[in-house]
This record gives C-alpha cells, structure tokens and sequence, in this order.
C-alpha cells in the first residue's frame, strides 16, 4: 500500500520526518525536502522581538512523551518515576503552577489512563492540587513564553524551548538509558545542550535550581539555535515563503498538470 502512495516530492517540516518517510519507503531520499515547519514563524517573530511574559507565578511545563508505549508495560516504572515527581512537585510546592500539556486529545486520554493508574493506591487526588493543570487546550507557543522551565523528551517542542532561552530539563533515568532505547531518544548526541535529571532526586533538584537560575550559557545558546535549524526551522523563519516556492516550481515543472 504504501508502494502505491509514493509521492514525486514530498516537502517534510524536519529532518526527523524526512528520515522516517525514507526509512518505511514512503518516498526515496532524493526525493524529499526539509522545508521546515510552518508553525514556526510567529515563534521565531517573538524571539526576534525578545517578547516574553513575567508571571507573579512561576510555571513549569511538562511535555508528555511515549504515551503510547507505557501498554506493553516495558517502561512503565520509568513513566510512573517521572510523572509521580511532577505530579508530588506540584504537591510540594504550592506556590508554583506545575502544567503537563499533551498535544492534542488523543494523548490527553491516553496520558490520563496512565496517570490514573499510577497514583492508583496513592493518597493523590487530582482536584486537590490548585496548582497541577493537565491540558490539551493550551497554545504551546504561547505557553513557552509564559513558563519557566520546560521538562521533556521526545518533542522538537524542546528545542522551540530551548531557543527562547529556556531551561529544559530531560528526564533520562536509568530505565530508559538501556541501549534498545538509544535510537527513540531524541538529540541525544546534543544533552550537553540542556540539563539532564538521571534519577527522582536530580529532577526536582534541577528545576529548583533552574527556577531561580535560568540563564542559559551564550555558547550554548548558539548551539541550540544551530540544532532548531538542523531538526525544526531557519531561525528567519521563512516556511512559507521556501513552499510557496516548491509549489511554484513543480507546477511549472510539471507544465500546469497535477503532480502530487
């Protein structure tokens, strides 16, 4: 089926999409262009602009990631280690807002099965804690600019953190170090871009210190913004602009005629 679907050029939005199409042999390598992503632009406008919003409160978000791999149960305790933190932080800590935004519905189910049988047997009862906010419905740009630590892994939303000048914080415990899981980890040949918790203690110490020390390193900074380029984005933010021109050019490559 997928032999039958092959596309003469298919505009990806990173190269992580690019890689995927031409591993299932959805599209050949040659055939196939990073574009970036569309999205991208108003971010990188209000980058550009140093625009960002200073909350009386401070804010951590949390970026879910492998909601659909906790079924076979082969990270589970890895799961529960992470977001029993996040969830007990919140506990804690009263006084700062704690928000885990899944992309869209779908991964909020998903995440709130999970979560109900992780604190299942616990004395954790969600409506009792003000400041924990699990939502779907959020802008995740704006919530970028709005935060003051972002925790994740498997999201180039990471890396639209990390060019705000964000903190971001990757839980990598000992479960998900084991080497099967190497090639699901995203940017792992660039950690030393952010800052890595390796187990319960260092994820909560990280992001108290990061709360009250959030200034990222310029040389970092620098190289953050040339792996966003890599995966995600020019930072001129021109998308738009790069597939209108890929439209132009296969259409009049095509003389006029339906070409995709």
């Amino acid at each position: 089926k997928i032999k039958n679907l092959k596309s003469r050029r298919i505009p990806c939005p990173n190269q992580i999409n690019r890689q995927f199409l031409s591993a299932i042999g959805y599209v050949e390598p040659k055939k196939s262009t990073t574009l970036r992503c569309l999205r991208i632009g108003k971010l990188i406008k209000n980058i550009h602009k140093k625009e960002s919003v200073q909350n009386q409160r401070k804010k951590v978000v949390v970026i879910p990631f492998y909601l659909t791999q906790f079924r076979d149960d082969s990270l589970y305790h890895y799961f529960k280690e992470v977001y029993l933190t996040f969830i007990q932080f919140a506990n804690k800590y009263s006084e700062i807002d704690v928000v885990i935004k899944p992309k869209n519905k779908k991964e909020y189910k998903i995440l709130y099965e999970m979560l109900d049988r992780i604190i299942e047997g616990t004395e954790i009862v969600f409506e009792k804690i003000s400041n924990l906010y699990i939502t779907s419905d959020l802008d995740a740009q704006e919530l970028l600019f709005e935060t003051d630590v972002v925790c994740g892994l498997r999201s180039t939303v990471l890396l639209e953190a990390a060019i705000a000048g964000k903190p971001v914080i990757i839980p990598y415990f000992k479960d998900l170090q084991d080497p099967k899981y190497d090639g699901d980890i995203f940017f792992r040949d660039s950690f030393h871009l952010f800052d890595i918790a390796k187990d319960v203690n260092e994820l909560e110490s990280i992001i108290i210190d990061r709360l009250h020390n959030p200034t990222i390193d310029e040389k970092i900074m620098e190289e953050r913004k040339a792996l966003f380029e890599k995966y995600v984005s020019s930072m001129k933010g021109d998308a738009t602009e790069k597939y209108v021109a890929l439209i132009r050019h296969v259409v009049a490559e095509g003389g006029g005629k339906r070409v995709y």
